[in-house]
């Protein structure tokens, strides 16, 4: 168990999963930690300090990073019971280490090892009953000879055919319409947006209608942006204007705000599957709220 093993496992589950930049610290964290106490694994790490070495004010985001990591087979942890009882995590290592590649250095050789998390009960897939090699024999036997038959009796039914007309005369042309069924037309194809302006340069009128505090929150989050460009999701039909944000920071939270905007920055198929990015937001905060009250239920 050592870092670059550990880390590159990491980075190749988030080509896979795409992990926040909450997901990333938390991971790091308890690897720093683990590294700490020697590679004890599991070990105990409070909440509280976490938060701290965090610099979260909330438990939310910690316990959405938690989840998100846990799903997808990196760690897993076990909440401590009462006062003074710390969670408990345990680091998913690699089973095995990689074979020596001979093509190493090269691309589209990414390595991704299994995991056997130890909290969750391990899966045996049943094994198949070996078959009688005599019995095997006879079966591919009987199943040449009904290839056999059926392709004379193919031979013999294309005879029989030949004689009949190619084509009946109530029969429709070739690619005309089925009776009662409309014949579909081509979807167009929606043309690629340009490049948005940098934020700093666009609405200046709207940012002069928030206040004090709001500015103050459109200014961080555009100094935020230009460390995690946002094109995609400024290039959309109605893009993310400064007081929709204000309002969803105000009342999601910035992590949870920005979260949900890296995640819309990287599906591939945003423009053509949404066209407001307000609505779009909302709608996927609702979504990682049911699915955390589920994952804690």
């Amino acid at each position: 168990m050592n870092y670059i093993t550990l880390i590159n496992a990491f980075w190749a589950k988030d080509l896979e999963h795409s992990f926040t930049p909450n997901d990333i610290a938390v991971y790091f964290r308890l690897l720093e930690r683990c590294n700490a106490l020697g590679w004890k694994n599991p070990f105990n790490f409070s909440v509280d300090e976490l938060l701290v070495k965090l610099r979260l004010r909330t438990k939310d985001p910690l316990d959405t990073a938690r989840n998100r990591l846990k799903q997808a087979g990196l760690l897993d942890f076990r909440n401590g019971q009462g006062r003074g009882h710390t969670t408990t995590y345990w680091l998913a290592t690699p089973l095995q280490e990689p074979e020596e590649n001979p093509e190493r250095g090269q691309k589209n050789t990414p390595f991704i090892s299994p995991y056997s998390p130890p909290f969750s009960p391990t899966f045996s897939p049943p094994t198949t009953p070996l078959v009688h090699k005599t019995k095997l024999n006879k079966t591919k036997e009987e199943t040449a000879n009904a290839v056999t038959g059926c392709a004379g009796a193919q031979a013999s039914d294309s005879m029989v055919d030949s004689k009949l007309p190619t084509k009946s005369a109530a029969e429709p042309p070739k690619g005309a319409p089925s009776p009662g069924k409309k014949k579909s037309k081509p979807r167009a194809a929606r043309p690629a947006p340009a490049a948005p302006p940098p934020l700093e340069t666009r609405w200046p009128e709207l940012v002069a209608e928030l206040d004090a505090e709001g500015q103050s929150t459109w200014a961080r989050f555009v100094a935020w942006e230009k460390e995690n460009p946002l094109p995609k999701v400024f290039s959309m039909v109605e893009p993310l204007l400064p007081k929709q944000l204000v309002e969803l920071t105000h009342k999601h939270g910035s992590g949870e705000v920005t979260s949900i905007l890296l995640d819309m920055q990287n599906r591939r198929t945003l423009h053509a599957d949404y066209d407001s990015a307000n609505l779009t937001v909302q709608a996927w905060l609702r979504l990682r709220k049911k699915r955390e009250a589920a994952l804690s239920s």
